[in-house]
């Protein structure tokens, strides 16, 4: 068992800018030449607090490039709308794209800031119309938003949930369908795809259920579902470098053994697909393949 590095010194994340994005990565900065895999995804596929997050893991097993294009509380929409990205992925073998939750995307009832996704901008008059007595300069972040609205109205939520499905499975579908080529998904929580997901408390990737991956199948070279063991959801601060007034935030991201068990299953899935053997994986129990 690791022991959690704290100290007044950061993890260096070498955070860059790749090309016309206007996104922040995780670095050092790779230089696109020959062949590589392409990881776009949200806070899961950045790593924090993490020395190898499971990109830099699948490169070590596969033996080719991977790219981390993971960005802290993205949403699909804001890849979807970045050409550099696209541009990237287009070139690829094969894009993995980490399922992120539905909270964070720009969509009928509200809007969010075009790089950081978590931060709430403006309620439009469609979800004023559901809350009218509700006052929303108060919110800045999306899921304190979400928080309060389900518990002053969860009848209005239930149409909020609703209009941030539809929102989801159009951003993604426009993703997928800008990206082609090959592309894998992969799904990375602590509870099955199948089990409910309806409230702004419930695991991520908020509001995605097992329907609204079902509904990509037909479009991507496969789905791969990854649910941390039991000794992932028990490692805590395990394996994690942060600074001593980081540690409620360190709590909350996977830690090392999820990326660990994420990266074997993925590399698994990956290695037929670019031709290259799988090394390590399957030394650990991991979710199925579909």
């Amino acid at each position: 068992m690791g022991v959690p590095d704290v100290s007044d010194g950061a993890l260096e994340y070498y955070p860059y800018r790749f090309g016309r994005s206007g996104l922040v990565f995780r670095g050092p900065k790779r230089k696109l030449r020959g062949r590589y895999i392409a990881v776009i995804g949200g806070s899961e596929t950045y790593g924090k607090f993490l020395r190898e997050p499971y990109p830099t893991q699948v490169e070590a097993i596969l033996g080719l490039p991977v790219v981390n294009f993971g960005c802290m509380h993205a949403s699909a929409g804001v890849f979807a709308e970045d050409e550099a990205m696209l541009e990237a992925c287009r070139n690829a073998e094969v894009t993995v794209i980490q399922i992120m939750g539905a909270g964070n995307n720009s969509n009928a009832l509200y809007s969010v800031h075009p790089r950081r996704n978590d931060r709430f901008l403006k309620a439009t008059p469609a979800l004023r119309a559901l809350y009218p007595r509700t006052d929303f300069a108060q919110f800045n972040f999306t899921r304190h938003l979400l928080k309060s609205l389900h518990e002053r109205s969860p009848e209005a939520f239930a149409e909020l949930r609703l209009h941030l499905r539809t929102s989801w499975t159009e951003q993604m579908n426009l993703l997928v369908d800008q990206i082609g080529g090959r592309i894998v998904l992969l799904w990375m929580s602590t509870r099955h795809p199948g089990e409910s997901s309806e409230l702004p408390s419930d695991p991520d990737p908020f509001l995605v259920d097992r329907t609204m991956l079902d509904a990509l199948r037909d479009d991507v070279s496969c789905i791969v579902e990854v649910v941390a063991s039991k000794a992932a959801r028990d490692e805590g601060l395990d394996n994690k470098v942060f600074r001593g007034t980081e540690l409620q935030a360190a709590a909350e991201v996977p830690g090392a053994q999820f990326h660990l068990e994420a990266a074997l299953s993925l590399a698994e899935a990956l290695a037929p697909i670019v031709g290259e053997e799988a090394g390590r994986a399957g030394d650990l129990p991991h979710a199925r393949v579909s």
